[in-house]
């Protein structure tokens, strides 16, 4: 029985911005994918490639879309005019600063110690595409925030400086910070006040929480050591290693208390006949038991003694 119906070809469910469609049917860019070096992995990723529809001059240069699918556990397909696709996994389309790829370029060839052009600093023989970059809006322009220059506006030669970059990441995390903040998204603590009905303005964000939040967003695009260097420059304390202390100390407080309970159990009655033992320090709880009033109490062992036994 034939499978009628039923997509042959490979395609995506995807979502994109408005404006890169706008875009594609009006520029003679099309759309394509390319195979790039992840800047944080290293690994290759695929990207979607179009004209740039956000910026005005006749030179609008190309933009950079990362691709993100969304896979639910359950199975599940799409149905596409007169077709079913199998793959029903959801593809979402966001623009990236291409800098952010280029980067490790950069910082691999600053062990040279010296002044490159663009075009031999980007090289990847894994990755050819990767000399796609430098036709990317973004970067050519915005190369001296993260590297020295020397040159004319004919011929440029580029050198990675570390300082520039923490100093370009900062600016960055910032702007991410104020993204959170305008669009009242809650982070650290803050989720769970979020949770409630009614807003609990003491559990609100904190602007250490909305600082490392918005780092570890950032990150997502650094290499680890980068990454490393970003957050000390930024001065966020390392809270993961105080937390680890914490319930290590936690756990040794439970350790103490378990066995000095335990002595004092397993410490009544076991002196030898004859020898009175040592009365300890009362507690407070101790100390307000005493002076109750146990007139008309039954002694506790009463309720544990068989019924026939005190017949006569």
């Amino acid at each position: 029985m034939s499978r009628i119906g039923v997509a042959q070809e490979r395609q995506w469910v995807m979502v994109l911005p408005e404006w890169f469609l706008k875009e594609a049917e009006s520029s003679d860019c099309d759309p394509h994918f390319i195979k790039l070096r992840h800047p944080k992995t290293g690994e290759g990723t695929t990207f979607l490639v179009g004209a740039d529809g956000m910026h005005g001059g006749k030179d609008k240069g190309r933009a950079l879309l990362e691709m993100r699918a969304l896979v639910e556990k359950e199975p599940r397909s799409w149905l596409i005019g007169q077709s079913v696709q199998e793959d029903g996994k959801l593809v979402l389309c966001t623009r990236v600063d291409p800098l952010f790829l280029t980067l490790p370029y950069l910082q691999r060839a600053h062990a040279k110690g010296k002044f490159e052009p663009l075009s031999q600093i980007v090289m990847d023989q894994e990755f050819p595409a990767c000399s796609f970059l430098a036709e990317c809006v973004g970067v050519r322009s915005k190369l001296h925030a993260v590297a020295d220059e020397k040159g004319n506006a004919d011929q440029k030669f580029y050198k990675y400086s570390q300082e520039k970059t923490l100093a370009w990441l900062e600016t960055k995390v910032a702007r991410v910070v104020k993204a959170l903040k305008e669009k009242s998204i809650p982070v650290g603590a803050g989720v769970k006040s979020a949770l409630f009905i009614r807003p609990d303005t003491s559990g609100a964000s904190s602007e250490e929480e909305y600082l490392r939040y918005a780092h570890g967003l950032i990150s997502e695009y650094l290499e680890t050591e980068l990454s490393s260097r970003l957050q000390e420059h930024l001065g966020i304390f390392d809270v993961s290693l105080v937390a680890e202390g914490e319930h290590q100390a936690s756990k040794k407080r439970k350790r103490c208390d378990l066995r000095v309970e335990a002595a004092e159990d397993y410490s009544k009655g076991s002196h030898g006949a004859g020898k009175a033992a040592k009365p300890g320090k009362q507690t407070t709880a101790q100390r307000a038991l005493a002076k109750v009033d146990r007139t008309g109490m039954k002694s506790i062992s009463s309720f544990f003694t068989a019924k026939g036994e005190n017949k006569s």
